[in-house]
């Protein structure tokens, strides 16, 4: 749906670092834990060490778990430049998140048909689901804000 995002959207990425050393350190191990993943002796010694359904860190251990992401948006027009600035974040458990974040999603679909019907399917971004999702993921202490800078 290209109409929701404008002709010039782009999308980037990043994590925040302490300083510029600790970025291409991050950066290189990255690049270098990748090309090492194609090697299936290594995928195979790599199993060993992760969690198997059913185990995972403890309750405890993972309440103290937190997620934010900021998102500054900059507008598409002519002009004196516009910017708005997006919150999103949850206290917890990340595994109890997808959860959420998923049946949250799910019932959306379920309860809006004419939604679904223009959507109409693909692959497609949370922001398609409207403000009845953001208000959902609210209601499940899913904290998320907006300003305009």
């Amino acid at each position: 749906m290209p109409q929701l995002y404008g002709t010039n959207f782009r999308f980037e990425e990043y994590l925040h670092v302490s300083n510029y050393a600790w970025g291409v350190a991050i950066h290189l191990g990255l690049a270098f834990a990748s090309i090492m993943l194609t090697l299936s002796p290594l995928r195979a010694l790599i199993k060993k060490f992760i969690y198997q359904p059913g185990q995972g860190p403890a309750a405890e251990a993972i309440s103290k778990d937190a997620l934010e992401y900021r998102a500054v948006a900059v507008a598409d027009q002519q002009g004196p430049e516009r910017k708005a600035m997006a919150t999103f974040r949850y206290e917890g458990g990340l595994y109890y998140l997808t959860g959420v974040l998923l049946a949250e999603a799910a019932m959306i679909l379920l309860e809006e048909k004419e939604l679904v019907e223009r959507l109409g399917g693909g692959v497609l971004t949370p922001a398609c689901l409207g403000q009845r999702f953001v208000e959902r993921l609210q209601n499940a202490n899913v904290q998320i804000s907006g300003k305009l800078l």
